[in-house]
């Protein structure tokens, strides 16, 4: 059972796994780590890891990630290094490590590595717009590359954490389960980094309900007040007369205490953090002026302000940038602010940050009001009939048998589909039969957008699921508008997946 499980893993990989010893040496390679450096898994096992792939100018600081690791089990999030191939050139790779225990005192280390292609230069030219506004129109130069690395990422992973739950409810053997374990641990680790940088680029799937802006402060106030030094002095001056609007309101928690956080770090030795709202109107000129997609009408400013250093210019010029940090290597992925960014147009807003050395930092977000009072409710679990199913269609072989496996795991009836067309022609056969339609949103032929609207035109009650791909703020609400019940987000996590399934089945 044991060898079964690994040759399963090294199947289902399709993203480079390396096992080093205590003493740096490679002791597993799999086939995509094959294709990725151009060494037979015989040409590599016994070698020095950091020998043979790792360029020479970086190989100093490598050993010693490496070795800290190895010594404290403790490894940094995601990042991005450079790699060699056997034939001299390099390949940009996104890298995960895990430590694992070997016994004795000592620890082995996993390193899983993804290819990433494409670089990019940031246009410097940003003289013509106004401090404020630093880097809002450089983003939009690089979102398409960072969406398409995470994109293909999430792929990956969505194989890799599907499958690797699924062995873990085997009985694989000892051995099996400890790397299965590590696997899931690096992975959901990257999936967090997929994530932000999904939330940096597109909406990625994003609820649209009632959020109170102003509970949401106090929330955040609350959680920051537990944990910091007196000598940090947060105020609010909350005067919005409304405070209600359409979002995501776990995306804009995030967001605000990212900015409080930021805020916090700045007058860590004695200063005032400050929350303000108030409604203000964006006429038509000035939402020409600005490179957001936001249309005139009442919005709600969110100011979150810090009496700090501030930033100098080339600071405020890059600080929406994914990955700028002014902290030490390791201490901060430097997505915090970019974060924000990629939340603020997911709500189809506008961020202002205005800051000045010596002067503090101001940080404006302009959300667009809405006059729907908030509710909310739980939703129990639900089931479906015996002979009901649920339409899944996901492009992906390796997505789709773990998603379909998942929710036959939970006693649902499914039928896996690759494409949109063949969604329609099973729902119009027998609509009455189904019960749920996950579609994915990177279907060949057809969106899943497009998907969706023909779904709803043969029977406006279906229930439909949107899945997989990052989505921008317009196809966002080009769902909504036609009448989505949910979106899911992809790698799959399968209690995610049910959870989500539930409460949209008992809502019948």
């Amino acid at each position: 059972m044991a060898s079964q499980g690994r040759q399963g893993l090294n199947r289902i990989l399709d993203v480079s796994v390396k096992v080093l010893d205590a003493d740096g040496l490679i002791r597993y390679w799999n086939s995509a780590s094959e294709r990725l450096h151009g060494y037979t898994s015989v040409e590599a096992v016994g070698r020095d890891f950091v020998d043979l792939i790792v360029p020479r100018k970086n190989r100093r600081l490598i050993r010693r990630l490496i070795r800290e690791a190895l010594l404290s089990g403790q490894t940094p999030d995601s990042f991005e290094v450079r790699l060699l191939h056997k034939d001299g050139s390099e390949v940009m790779a996104l890298s995960n490590l895990a430590a694992l225990s070997a016994g004795n005192g000592r620890r082995n280390l996993i390193a899983v590595d993804l290819a990433v292609s494409g670089s990019t230069q940031a246009d410097a030219e940003t003289s013509r717009l106004p401090p404020h506004l630093y880097g809002a129109e450089k983003m939009e130069m690089i979102s398409e590359l960072v969406g398409n690395i995470a994109h293909h990422y999430n792929n990956a992973l969505a194989v890799i954490l599907g499958n690797a739950e699924l062995i873990q409810q085997q009985d694989a053997g000892e051995d099996v389960a400890a790397f299965v374990a590590q696997i899931l641990q690096s992975g959901r680790s990257a999936t967090q980094l997929t994530s932000q940088l999904l939330s940096y680029v597109k909406a990625n799937g994003a609820e649209s309900t009632p959020v109170d802006v102003h509970r949401t402060i106090r929330t955040v106030v609350e959680t920051l007040a537990m944990d910091l030094d007196l000598a940090v002095d947060i105020k609010q001056r909350l005067a919005a007369e409304s405070c209600v609007i359409r979002g995501d309101e776990a995306a804009l928690r995030s967001a605000l205490l990212n900015l409080a956080l930021n805020g916090c770090e700045a007058v860590a030795d004695g200063g005032n953090v400050t929350f303000a709202t108030d409604v203000t109107s964006l006429d038509e000129a000035y939402c020409r002026a600005y490179p957001y997609e936001i249309v005139p009408g009442r919005y709600l400013r969110v100011t979150v302000s810090d009496t700090g250093a501030g930033m100098d210019e080339q600071t405020l010029r890059r600080a929406l940038e994914p990955f700028f940090t002014t902290k030490p290597f390791g201490q901060a992925p430097g997505l915090g602010l970019a974060n924000v960014y990629g939340c603020i147009k997911m709500h189809r807003g506008a961020m202002h940050l205005l800051s000045e050395a010596g002067r503090g930092t101001t940080v404006e977000l302009y959300l667009p009001m809405s006059d729907t009072a908030a509710a909310a409710g739980d939703v129990s679990e639900a089931s479906i009939d015996a002979d009901s199913v649920i339409l899944l269609a996901e492009p992906d072989r390796g997505g789709r048998e773990a998603l379909a496996e998942m929710l036959t795991r939970a006693g649902y009836g499914v039928r896996a589909l690759a494409s949109g067309g063949e969604v329609i022609d099973a729902y119009r056969s027998d609509p009455s039969r189904v019960a749920l339609a996950v579609v994915a949103m990177d279907l060949p032929e057809m969106t899943g957008c497009e998907v969706l609207v023909e779904l709803k035109e043969i029977d406006p009650a279906v229930r439909v699921l949107l899945a997989g791909g990052a989505m921008d703020a317009g196809q966002v609400q080009a769902a909504l508008d036609a009448g989505v019940d949910g979106f899911i987000p992809r790698p799959y996590r399968a209690e995610q997946v049910l959870e989500r399934v539930a409460k949209i089945l008992a809502d019948r």
